[in-house]
């Protein structure tokens, strides 16, 4: 199992004020007319068996044939308000890995109350 983190690049003082800045950001005092929303996303392959698999015996764990067949993608969201604990998770399913933004958009106004983004006012 391994860990990722973010390794700087050694004596950069640019990077360090750039994530100096960044963090900042979470120091804000909560506005619920600017709420601070962030948002992650993954795309997972959805697999299907293509043979039944074999039950675990004694001693012998389940097996499972190698083959698969392919099933769709499924994209995962996850939208979190840090400074008010409120969290939305929206899933969907599709043949194409991206969803478009206007749907992610529609998910995050909901979230946050209706809010217009200042890019969209």
């Amino acid at each position: 199992m391994k860990e990722r983190w973010c390794i700087p690049p050694k004596t950069n003082a640019a990077f360090v004020c750039c994530m100096e800045d960044f963090l900042e950001v979470y120091t804000h005092l909560y506005d619920p007319l600017r709420p601070l929303v962030c948002m992650d996303e993954v795309h997972k392959q959805l697999l299907a068996e293509t043979r039944d698999p074999l039950p675990a015996q004694p001693g012998k764990p389940a097996r499972y044939e190698n083959e698969y067949k392919r099933a769709g993608v499924a994209n995962l969201f996850m939208f979190y308000e840090p400074l008010s604990g409120k969290r939305h998770d929206e899933a969907t399913l599709s043949k194409r890995c991206e969803p478009g933004l206007i749907n992610v958009m529609e998910v995050l106004l909901k979230f946050s109350g209706s809010l217009i983004p200042p890019m969209l006012a």
